[in-house]
């Protein structure tokens, strides 16, 4: 599986970690509040919010391709012992025969 979805959480939880630091600033009133400050804590909430769900989906997605994948490759391996053991079957029937 690819570190891309591990990333983008790390990356979604520290978005989240420096929007909850902006605010502590805001409300310790070690900074005033100005349009710019507020709306970088916004955009870094949203922005933590869309790489959280994009990763969970990654996350998602691919487990849900590994999983039709493997048992794709079970029925698959089924398959083919079952056609493998029957003309095996009909093979040393057919040398029966002839003896």
């Amino acid at each position: 599986m690819s570190p891309v979805p591990q990333y983008m959480r790390w990356l979604s939880v520290l978005c989240a970690v420096m929007a909850s630091f902006g605010v502590g600033v805001l409300v310790i009133g070690y900074k005033t509040p100005s349009v710019g400050r507020i709306m970088t804590i916004i955009c870094l909430y949203v922005v933590a919010g869309i790489l959280f769900y994009a990763a969970r989906r990654m996350t998602h997605k691919n487990s849900v391709f590994a999983s039709s994948l493997s048992s794709a490759a079970i029925n698959d391996g089924a398959h083919n012992t079952s056609s493998t053991s029957s003309s095996s079957t009909n093979s040393h029937d057919a040398s029966m025969q002839q003896s």
